[in-house]
């Protein structure tokens, strides 16, 4: 490369450095959003790949008033004891 193609080359230079920064962080943020939700809602008793509507615009709001006010399968089975069944909901 000669340095007189130096001042061609920037703008393209920038481009990369932009994508890679965002691609990076990019995945950076998808991590930190799907692996916290993922285990929310297999401890919930859902599926696991629901996290992933959580990268969807408004669909992270949709999911967060889902698991809000939805019945969690995992609890259905806490809520039978030895001793009969019992509700945890009416308190």
């Amino acid at each position: 490369m000669h340095p007189s193609n130096l001042p061609a080359l920037a703008p393209q230079m920038v481009f990369i450095g932009f994508f890679v920064f965002f691609v990076f962080f990019g995945v950076i943020a998808v991590l930190l959003i799907v692996i916290p939700f993922w285990q929310i809602f297999k401890k919930a008793g859902f599926p696991g790949a629901l996290s992933l509507i959580m990268l969807i615009p408004l669909g992270n709001i949709i999911m967060s008033f889902f698991l809000a006010f939805s019945e969690w399968p995992a609890l259905k089975d806490k809520r039978t004891t030895s001793h009969g069944t019992q509700d945890f909901t009416s308190h």
